[in-house]
């Protein structure tokens, strides 16, 4: 994690427009477990550190491209976790992406800041500060408090506090990703395979695995397959070709014998 930025960056504000309706759930909030509740209680003890007027955790969705509230606490903690908002997108995206703290201050002045969106969580807030949430070099979440008072302290010192909060409740983050992966994998090995022919298929094979992957490198997985789906047609398509001319290769050969055979017969007759 590089060093912290205390002035206002050019990345956008903290409320891009999300990828449904302003606000709207981007699915249902999971089960509740132990790292969730130590989670909650980071954002409480952000909030309550910094008389802020709210604070979240955003988990880092690689595989949809987004960043989702996982934990709020203060103005809008009954409706914004489970919602998300595009990752790279808003203070929280940029955190996310440059792996740098950062506090932007009069975020209402910048034309990039999503008014609409901020008053669909209920707090238009002037004051967003971040900090990156990493795990084996790779950011995986933010940590963000918005409208906090830093007056007694100082910008620095304010981010150098958040960036411990937030690598003390990292680990947290880590086993709900472990767990939710656990999930998934299970829930893919429990659906049932494809019937009929199709199951023998080697390009349905592939774009079966394909649906299953999850994780940081689910991406790179897409490509690998699709890249090899492509090669399997192009192989099926020249076996046919293949097939196709070895057919009319026989077909000649024995048009050729018949003829010869005629030939020899009319010698034969003479």
């Amino acid at each position: 994690m590089t060093g912290p930025q205390p002035s206002q960056q050019p990345g956008p504000s903290h409320t891009p427009q999300p990828p449904g309706p302003p606000g709207a759930p981007s699915e249902q909030p999971p089960p509740s477990g132990p790292s969730d509740e130590i989670l909650r209680s980071t954002v409480r003890l952000a909030r309550l550190a910094f008389s802020a007027a709210a604070a979240s955790v955003f988990l880092r969705d690689e595989d949809r491209g987004l960043l989702v509230f996982e934990a709020s606490s203060g103005v809008g903690e009954d409706h914004l976790v489970g919602s998300a908002i595009p990752e790279g997108h808003g203070i929280a995206g940029w955190v996310a992406g440059t792996g740098e703290t950062m506090i932007v201050r009069g975020v209402t002045e910048d034309d990039r800041f999503d008014r609409e969106f901020a008053l669909s969580t209920g707090l238009v807030p002037d004051v967003v500060m971040a900090v990156p949430m990493e795990h084996a070099g790779e950011v995986i979440g933010v940590l963000e408090v918005l409208d906090p008072k830093t007056d007694g302290i100082g910008d620095l010192d304010a981010m150098d506090l958040l960036a411990e909060l937030a690598h003390q409740s990292t680990a947290a983050l880590v086993l709900i990703l472990e767990r939710r992966r656990a999930e998934a994998e299970s829930a893919a090995l429990a659906a049932p395979a494809p019937a009929g022919p199709a199951s023998s298929d080697p390009v349905a094979r592939l774009r079966a695995v394909l649906a299953a992957a999850t994780g940081p490198r689910a991406a790179t997985a897409r490509t690998l397959v699709e890249t090899l789906a492509d090669l399997l047609e192009q192989q099926q398509h020249v076996d046919h070709e293949q097939h196709v001319d070895h057919e009319q290769h026989v077909d000649h050969e024995q048009h050729v014998d018949h003829g010869q055979h005629l030939d020899h017969e009319q010698r034969d007759g003479r």
